[in-house]
């Protein structure tokens, strides 16, 4: 058996491995989703989205692996690469699970962008915040402790 297909087949079951812990951790979701009182109907397919979602995530590792694989056919930068990739959608779930508990949104592209351009104008001073109640929003000339 070739290193391509050794690889390749290591990388299909790692992936399946891969949703298999996102979908455990994506069970606080529906943990969520259980107080809303849904009807069999809506939790068939609140269950269905779910194992999708959850399972297109799982590949999303190995799918960025495949043409490595085939343009570098060597387990020890496959293998290391594989598990950073898989571990960083782990964290990333983790992440939009512990925000959708606290304010009830998931985690994309336009909150990461308005939290560090935020904390990039309010780093130089281009913004300041006049809301003295919010902890991280205070002037730069206010003065620490009583």
């Amino acid at each position: 058996m070739s290193a391509r297909r050794r690889l390749l087949r290591w990388g299909s079951w790692f992936a399946v491995v891969n949703a298999a812990l996102l979908g455990i951790v994506g069970l606080r979701y529906l943990w969520y989703y259980s107080a809303l009182r849904p009807s069999v109907v809506a939790w068939v397919y609140a269950v269905l989205a779910c194992a999708g979602q959850f399972t297109a995530f799982g590949y999303l590792p190995f799918l960025l692996l495949v043409p490595l694989i085939l343009l570098v056919p060597r387990p020890r930068v496959i293998l290391p690469l594989g598990v950073l990739l898989a571990s960083a959608v782990l964290s990333f779930l983790v992440l939009d699970t512990l925000v959708f508990a606290e304010h009830r949104y998931h985690l994309d592209v336009l909150t990461f962008v308005m939290f560090f351009i935020g904390r990039l104008f309010e780093a130089v001073g281009v913004v300041r915040c006049r809301d003295k109640t919010i902890p991280y929003c205070t002037p730069r000339t206010a003065k620490l402790g009583p």
